[in-house]
């Protein structure tokens, strides 16, 4: 079964050499690396082997280079390699063994994750949690699996899109596939390395930018998971706790953005109702204390 491994690629070269290094090192040889370059301007010599080569004509980030990677995957499984990750020589041949032992299907195998920042390594939650479905896990207890870490099933994912936005949209590709298939299954051993060094990491960038980023994608999942027949509770709980979450630190740091406050509100429309969206409107009218009290409080008691 061929595994095709997708890598979004923007101004990292020796990190993407780790990263290919580590793909061929791979105990499972069936394998087609493709590199997605988001306009980078940092050559790398990983280039000049064996792999799938595509250069987007402008940055759209990792969301829609990933599509592009799906466009050109020809595997059965897919994985999405950030660039600056890498895996234990074990990881493909462990995701595919507990596929084979899976029900067919199961959506995605994800392993146990260690964060690496020089020669230090640690687990990237205290401790390994066995999930067995996407939603509501995700929204209600956080998401267990990095990016790099899943390997997909591809006829499940060949219809779920990236979204552009550069904050969440992994959590919004995820729910996508929960849609088709909510299925998943663990290998409880650690074999991703989650590179956390550098300041470039989307993951470190906060501001008006990153809170945006977000809010359109939280509007995006909500849209989706309200059109769906697998709506819960729980589900919609833990995503308007999100919000909720987006609405307190615009208030808190004074962040006077129409289009974030247009997207939180519409979220919470979709998933409270009217209802909700007039009273948090209100809310968000008052001074800032008794603002952060009320929305906090709201929060406490999803």
């Amino acid at each position: 079964m061929l595994v095709s491994v997708i890598i979004p690629y923007f101004n990292r070269p020796e990190k993407l050499e780790r990263c290919i290094d580590s793909i061929h090192a791979q105990t499972y040889s069936q394998v087609e690396i493709i590199v997605i370059d988001d306009c980078s301007d940092s050559f790398s010599a990983a280039l000049k082997l064996n792999i799938v080569y595509y250069r987007n004509s402008e940055n759209i980030g990792p969301g829609g280079s990933r599509n592009k990677g799906m466009e050109l995957a020809k595997g059965a499984y897919v994985a999405f390699l950030d660039c600056d990750d890498y895996w234990h020589p074990e990881f493909l041949q462990k995701c595919l063994e507990t596929f084979k032992e899976s029900d067919d299907d199961t959506a995605m195998v994800y392993t146990n994750t260690l964060s690496v920042d020089g020669d230090q390594a640690t687990p990237k939650r205290d401790k390994a949690v066995v999930v067995r479905t996407i939603l509501p896990t995700i929204f209600s207890k956080g998401r267990y699996w990095a990016t790099s870490s899943c390997l997909w099933n591809s006829e499940i994912i060949k219809n779920s899109i990236w979204l552009n936005t550069r904050c969440w949209e992994d959590y919004a590709f995820d729910t996508s596939v929960a849609l088709v298939s909510n299925k998943i299954a663990h290998v409880n051993e650690n074999l991703v390395y989650y590179d956390v060094s550098g300041d470039d990491k989307l993951s470190k960038q906060v501001g008006d930018g990153s809170v945006l980023e977000k809010t359109k994608s939280v509007l995006a999942i909500a849209r989706s998971i309200t059109d769906s027949k697998m709506i819960s509770s729980e589900s919609v709980n833990g995503l308007t706790k999100h919000v909720l979450n987006s609405l307190i630190l615009q208030k808190k740091y004074r962040i006077a953005n129409n289009e974030i406050r247009s997207n939180s509100l519409e979220s919470i429309k979709i998933l409270k109702g009217n209802t909700m969206l007039c009273y948090l409107s209100l809310v968000l009218k008052l001074s800032e204390r008794i603002s952060l009290y009320l929305l906090r409080k709201f929060r406490r008691q999803l």
